[in-house]
C-alpha cells in the first residue's frame, strides 16, 4: 500500500511540474511570442538587464545564477508604500498572488493528510515546486517574483502547521 501511495504521489507531482512548465508559459502573451522581460531588476531605465537572456534555457540559467537576488530584494524600480503595493508588486492582481498562498497551503496540507508525509518532506517538496515554478516554468521568460516566492513559502508553512495540528488531534482522540 505504501509503494502504491508513493507511485501515485510521484505521478501527481510529475503531472504538476510538466503542466506548470508547458501550460504557464502559454498563458502569457510575452512568453508565447518567445520573448521575455526582466522588469523587476532593471540595469537600465529601459527595464532590461544588459546581459539577461530574454527567453529559453539561458534565461533559466541566468535566474538560477542570481538565485538569492529574487528572494532578498524588492525590485528597485517599484515603490512599495503600503501592503497592497507589496502584494501586487509583480504586476499581478491581488487575487492571483493570494491564490499562490492558498494553493501551496492546500498542496502541503494534502501531502501530509492524504499521503502521510512528514513535515520536513512536505517542506522540501513545497520549496522544490515553488522554486521550479518561479525559476523554471515562469523563469523561462521572466524574473522570479519576489512576492510569489514568499507567498508560496508561507502557504507551504501554514499547510504544514495545519497538517501537524490535525495529525496530533487524530492521535489524541
Amino acid at each position: 500500500m505504501v509503494k502504491k501511495k508513493n507511485i501515485i504521489l510521484l505521478a501527481i507531482l510529475l503531472l504538476i511540474l510538466l503542466g506548470d512548465f508547458f501550460i504557464v508559459s502559454r498563458t502569457d502573451a510575452v512568453a508565447r511570442s518567445k520573448t521575455g522581460y526582466s522588469f523587476n531588476h532593471p540595469d537600465t531605465l529601459t527595464g532590461q538587464w544588459q546581459d539577461t537572456p530574454q527567453y529559453g534555457l539561458k534565461r533559466i540559467e541566468y535566474n538560477l545564477n542570481h538565485f538569492s537576488l529574487f528572494w532578498t530584494k524588492i525590485p528597485p524600480n517599484i515603490q512599495v508604500k503600503n501592503f497592497y503595493q507589496l502584494m501586487t508588486l509583480d504586476g499581478n492582481p491581488l487575487w492571483m498572488n493570494l491564490s499562490h498562498l492558498v494553493l501551496f497551503f492546500i498542496f502541503s496540507a494534502l501531502l501530509m493528510l492524504l499521503f502521510g508525509l512528514s513535515w520536513w518532506k512536505v517542506l522540501i517538496l513545497g520549496m522544490f515546486v515553488n522554486i521550479f515554478h518561479e525559476y523554471v516554468a515562469e523563469g523561462i521568460y521572466a524574473d522570479p517574483s519576489f512576492i510569489d516566492l514568499w507567498l508560496d513559502s508561507l502557504g507551504t508553512i501554514i499547510g504544514i502547521l495545519v497538517g501537524v495540528i490535525s495529525c496530533r488531534r487524530n492521535l489524541n482522540s
